[in-house]
């Protein structure tokens, strides 16, 4: 039996490479920010990355290539009015490039990053003062309590907890009278686990 082609779904492509929950809902946003910008006709994103992806077989990788250098340039001029941060350019450029990837459109993303400014490679976290804490604390609602209490005492972030089981929570017993006195987490058990010690 002889398999019919059929016309490629350039978005089916695109999806099928997105695993993580967080990675699924954002980044089809990001690429219809690129289909917006190229104004592409479509209903969703989905019929405009279709037509992306028709468009690219008429006109060529080069014409590709020079629409995502002038992206490039245009969130640069956002950044430069202080619309955007530096690192938001490189939260848009990856899901495009998942998308050539996976429909196998071959680009030089070495040249075409090259323009890329490079953003902050650590956040400008702070500890938080005892009386923002206190407030935070005051404000919540008693089933957050416990929570912004164990994120501030292990420094853990929201991800962690997706994966956080009650097994992965250790007491501390006080030798002498047996009370506990801590608890120890394995935070990302499994993967790159790490212990940590809240009181």
């Amino acid at each position: 039996m002889v398999r019919q082609l059929v016309k490629k779904d350039a978005y089916s492509a695109f999806e099928y490479a997105l695993k993580a929950p967080e990675t699924k809902r954002q980044w089809p946003r990001r690429l219809d920010v690129f289909l917006t910008f190229l104004q592409l006709e479509g209903a969703d994103v989905k019929e405009r990355s279709n037509n992306l992806y028709d468009l690219i077989k008429t006109e060529g990788i080069d014409w590709l290539e020079s629409h995502i250098i002038d992206f490039i340039y245009f969130q640069k001029q956002r950044v430069h009015n202080k619309e955007i941060t530096e690192t938001t350019i490189n939260n848009y450029i990856k899901p495009l490039k998942t998308f050539c990837d996976m429909n196998n459109i071959i680009l030089n993303w070495k040249y075409i990053r090259k323009g890329v400014p490079q953003g902050r490679k650590s956040a400008l976290d702070r500890i938080p003062e005892f009386s923002e804490v206190k407030k935070l604390l005051h404000a919540s609602d008693i089933r957050l309590k416990p929570i912004i209490s164990v994120m501030l005492s292990s420094g853990i972030r929201v991800g962690a907890w997706d994966e956080l089981k009650w097994k992965h929570v250790i007491p501390i017993k006080d030798e002498k009278s047996e009370n506990i006195i801590a608890a120890k987490l394995l935070v990302y058990p499994g993967r790159n686990m790490k212990e940590i010690c809240c009181l």
